[in-house]
């Protein structure tokens, strides 16, 4: 689940075992991952660069994929 609401796409999506990866847009406030019971899988500066390092062409702030 790639969205910008920490609590809602990205916490909800590690809730139900999918990979939660939080773009830093929109709903996004600096700081509210440090909430989540977990680390985002993946966190980037927003949707092309998430894109990106899924598709290995660029780096972001922060990767742990499985």
């Amino acid at each position: 689940m790639i969205g910008d609401d920490v609590e809602a796409d990205v916490g909800g999506a590690m809730a139900a075992g999918l990979m939660g990866v939080l773009a830093q847009t929109g709903k996004y406030r600096p700081g509210q991952e440090a909430h989540l019971p977990e680390r985002p899988t993946l966190v980037a500066e927003n949707l092309k660069a998430t894109v990106d390092l899924l598709l290995n062409r660029a780096v972001c702030t922060t990767a742990r994929l499985p």
